[in-house]
């Protein structure tokens, strides 16, 4: 089973990250420069982004974006994605 990478920004912009094998879960806390890093050299399987209410989810289709808080699925075009989680894990 490959690990499952997880990105979560909260509400007051910290974040933290998961990797989850098997039997096996890490976690950590990591500073804004740190996650701007992770974001530009890892490909996450989901992301979670309270301050924008929305969940990207890593699937075979492009732009799966799901608001948190129900509605319709969307995908963002760039122009709308904040800078810093890095419009390349969207293509």
């Amino acid at each position: 089973m490959d690990p499952k990478l997880i990105f979560y920004l909260d509400q007051d912009y910290q974040v933290t990250y998961w990797v989850i094998q098997e039997d096996v879960k890490i976690f950590s806390r990591v500073t804004i420069p740190q996650a701007i890093q992770l974001l530009k050299n890892y490909e996450f399987d989901l992301i979670i982004s309270d301050p924008q209410k929305i969940a990207i989810l890593k699937s075979s289709s492009p732009d799966t974006v799901f608001p948190l808080e129900g509605g319709e699925k969307e995908a963002p075009s760039e122009k709308s994605l904040i800078p810093s989680l890095g419009t390349h894990f969207f293509r």
